[in-house]
């Protein structure tokens, strides 16, 4: 039985983002704008990402521990990145605004952390192959679930509003099978987070000191 309903939930799942690719599609284009920005844009937004990725890692690890275990590294990315997505989530009802900025900061932190890499001489194919990608298939997905739901969030709150104020209008705007699709997505993110967080405080970190050098 349990087995079944898993199953009926990942088709549910599948037939809601079927039905929003498009909010998929806007999540997933401004994380690669925000690539390419920091890359165009490294030196006017060199201060501000800085600043940013050392308040992330202070964040994470508050105290200078020196050498960091495993666990609790791992809890420590975890927790930090499942608020991220949470807090990027439900901010849709916002009018789906946060979002928009979530997804490009997450492109430009990458872009710069490419960016600063390369000038330092590192090999950028070997960073993304051993230093992004290991967690970040399971990460970056999280990321853009977590937004493209914001955005979808933000559509119906602006459709509902405008609705306010027009005499005609959809008879349903989807609310209901948006919230039936909360805690299953809610629950994927999760999931995803996890096996990222175990990835990245433990594979990549040696992945990383293994084979990306810089000279």
């Amino acid at each position: 039985m349990q087995k079944k309903e898993a199953i009926s939930l990942l088709t549910s799942l599948g037939s809601f983002w079927k039905q929003h690719r498009s909010a998929l599609y806007g999540a997933t284009l401004l994380f690669l704008a925000g690539i390419i920005l920091a890359f165009i844009f490294f030196e006017p937004l060199q201060a501000i990402l800085q600043q940013t990725i050392e308040n992330l890692i202070q964040k994470i690890l508050p105290e200078d521990t020196g050498t960091v275990d495993s666990l609790t590294l791992f809890r420590a990315i975890f927790l930090n990145n499942l608020q991220a997505a949470l807090i990027t989530l439900f901010s849709g009802f916002l009018f789906g605004i946060f979002p928009v900025f979530t997804m490009l900061l997450n492109g430009l932190a990458v872009g710069y952390t490419l960016k600063i890499a390369a000038m330092n001489g590192a090999n950028i194919l070997l960073l993304l192959s051993f230093g992004i990608l290991p967690h970040g298939i399971f990460e970056i997905p999280a990321l853009i679930l977590s937004a493209a739901y914001g955005f979808v969030l933000g559509a119906l709150v602006i459709q509902s509003v405008a609705r306010l104020f027009s005499r005609t209008g959809e008879r349903t705007l989807g609310w209901s099978s948006t919230m039936r699709a909360l805690l299953p997505n809610v629950v994927l993110i999760t999931v995803l987070l996890l096996i990222a967080a175990a990835i990245e405080s433990t594979a990549t970190m040696w992945l990383v000191q293994t084979f990306v050098h810089t000279p």
